[in-house]
């Protein structure tokens, strides 16, 4: 079969133009995909734009909120350092109390300690333990025990739950006695305080 020069000629023209069309169908979808593009990237510009703004006047707040965390997390940490360090035996806070007593020339008549509770905050836990202690003796030197047990570092997180001051009845001089002795203003004093201690995370 042969081909003459005008068949030749329409199957040129109908392959190119078949061309054309597939080059063309191509580029419209290059086209379409680019402007798609071109939204998307316009858009995102817009939202990050729009974010940008909402979120420039919230930066200050942002700042005392840092900050304001940074100072709890200072004052937590030091709480934490104020805490006898474990494990911390009972027995030597009733020798405290003790040393103190003597130290004050008072007598000590009764001293008892509970079981300790373990007491949990968030992460954090601390073990509790309750006193109970009565001495007796000169109602200033109570008092100086009373000061003493504030101030020693046994007792620095320990909580004063009750107090009880009561006084003794004053001996009086027998008739045989030509000079009584000028009597002391004795008294019993009743406290009740709890012990905390820092356990750990």
């Amino acid at each position: 079969m042969k081909f003459t020069k005008i068949s030749l000629l329409i199957i040129g023209v109908g392959i190119l133009i078949a061309v054309f069309v597939i080059l063309y169908l191509s580029y419209s979808q290059n086209v379409n995909q680019r402007e798609a593009l071109f939204q998307t990237i316009e858009a995102a510009q817009k939202k990050i734009s729009q974010v940008s703004a909402e979120k420039r006047p919230l930066e200050p707040q942002v700042a005392q909120l840092e900050q304001k965390i940074a100072d709890l997390k200072s004052s937590y940490d030091k709480a934490k350092g104020e805490f006898p360090v474990p494990p911390t035996q009972s027995i030597e806070y009733d020798n405290e109390l003790s040393d103190l007593a003597e130290d004050c020339a008072i007598t000590v008549t009764k001293l008892t300690a509970t079981d300790s509770t373990v007491l949990k905050e968030g992460n954090t836990t601390y073990i509790a333990t309750d006193f109970t202690v009565e001495v007796k003796g000169d109602r200033t030197n109570l008092l100086d025990f009373l000061h003493r047990v504030s101030q020693s570092k046994y007792f620095s997180t320990a909580s004063i739950n009750s107090l009880n001051l009561k006084e003794e009845a004053t001996p009086t001089p027998t008739p045989t006695e030509e000079t009584a002795p000028a009597p002391l203003n004795y008294s019993t004093l009743s406290m009740a305080l709890t012990v905390y201690r820092y356990e750990g995370n």
